[in-house]
C-alpha cells in the first residue's frame, strides 16, 4: 500500500474522498460528508501537500447525485438539480433536473419530471420528460408519458398513453435529415 502524504484531511476523510467519484450518486449523508471534506480542502489552500491538491483538483467542482436507498420508504416532493436514483420506495412527486433512474428495486408512485427517465423498477403517474424515457427489461411504467423519445427493451411494461413531443429543431428546419432529397431518387 502507498502511503499518501496529508496535512489538511485526517486519513479517514482522504480514503473516503479518494475511493469516490465527482458525479457518483450518494446518499444524503455521504453527500453532506463529501461536500465538506472538498470544503476543508479549499480553507486549507496553504497548507495541502500534492496528493491533497490533486484530490482538490478532482472534486472541486463535483455535482453528486442524490441515492435514495433500497432499504428506505420515503414520501413528499423531492426537487433536485441533478441525477437522482430511486432503490426505495417513493410516494410523491420527483422534480429531477438531470436523470431520475428508478432502480430494479425501486418503486415510485408519483408524478415524475426531468430530461431523462431510466425505469428499471416501477413508476405509477404521469412522467415528463423533457429528452427520453428508458424502460428496461423488468421495469414499468403506469400512466401516461409526455416525451419526445420513448424506449422500452423487451421484457418492459407501459400501460398508459404516450406523448410524444415534436422536436423545435425539426419544425424550424423543415428538412429531413433522415431521408436527404438526393436519396429520393427520380420518383416524380
Amino acid at each position: 500500500m502507498i502511503k499518501k502524504r496529508i496535512k489538511v484531511l485526517t486519513a479517514q476523510e482522504s480514503e473516503t474522498l479518494d475511493t469516490k467519484e465527482p458525479f457518483g450518486i450518494y446518499d444524503r449523508e455521504t453527500r453532506e460528508t463529501l461536500y465538506w471534506i472538498i470544503e476543508k480542502l479549499r480553507l486549507g489552500k496553504k497548507d495541502r501537500t500534492w496528493f491533497e491538491s490533486g484530490l482538490y483538483k478532482k472534486f472541486y467542482r463535483a455535482d453528486f447525485g442524490l441515492l435514495i436507498k433500497e432499504d428506505s420508504v420515503s414520501e413528499g416532493v423531492i426537487s433536485f438539480q441533478g441525477t437522482v436514483c430511486i432503490e426505495g420506495k417513493f410516494k410523491g412527486d420527483l422534480k429531477i433536473g438531470e436523470k431520475l433512474i428508478v432502480a430494479n428495486s425501486g418503486n415510485v408512485v408519483g408524478n415524475v419530471y426531468g430530461k431523462t427517465v431510466v425505469c428499471m423498477g416501477k413508476i405509477r403517474g404521469v412522467v415528463y420528460a423533457t429528452e427520453k424515457v428508458e424502460v428496461h427489461e423488468k421495469g414499468s411504467i403506469e400512466g401516461d408519458i409526455h416525451v419526445p423519445s420513448f424506449q422500452i427493451a423487451p421484457g418492459g411494461l407501459f400501460e398508459g398513453r404516450c406523448h410524444m413531443a415534436r422536436d423545435p429543431k425539426a419544425r424550424k428546419n423543415k428538412k429531413s435529415t433522415v431521408f436527404p432529397r438526393s436519396l429520393w431518387g427520380n420518383s416524380r
